[in-house]
């Protein structure tokens, strides 16, 4: 896999996983009452729970494809991305009760210009990687 590839998978997983685990969490009872209701693990809610742990799951193979081939500084810089993908998402997520302003706005656009000057460094030519997964 591709590295670059490898990395925008992990940012949309982590970001997926997030919003599904806050979905679900709205959706399901109140975290303390689940000892005495294990059903509601089984409903609807349950599973997309489920789903989203198993994202985050994917999302480390990723992360792991990428950082074997990625200098650290950028790929955790590009990772910041997921900050972006996940408030702008939370909008649109039913029940999320999420919102926005003009200084949310600001820090979304802060990460973004400085994902852009971390990923637009050029590495040193003697860079090397040892692992090559």
């Amino acid at each position: 896999m591709n590295s670059l590839v490898a990395l925008i998978a992990s940012i949309g997983l982590t970001s997926v996983a997030q919003l599904a685990m806050r979905y679900a969490l709205v959706q399901l009872p109140a975290l303390s009452s689940w000892p005495g209701q294990p059903g509601a693990l089984l409903s609807a809610a349950g599973l997309q729970l489920a789903s989203a742990v198993l994202c985050y799951g994917l999302s480390l193979l990723a992360w792991l494809i990428a950082l074997a081939r990625i200098p650290l500084g950028r790929a955790y810089a590009a990772l910041s991305l997921s900050y972006v993908v996940v408030h702008l998402g939370a909008l649109w997520l039913p029940g999320a009760a999420e919102f926005t302003s003009a200084r949310t706005l600001l820090g979304i656009a802060l990460i973004v210009l400085g994902v852009a000057l971390v990923g637009s460094a050029r590495p040193p030519v003697s860079s090397s990687l040892g692992n090559t997964l």
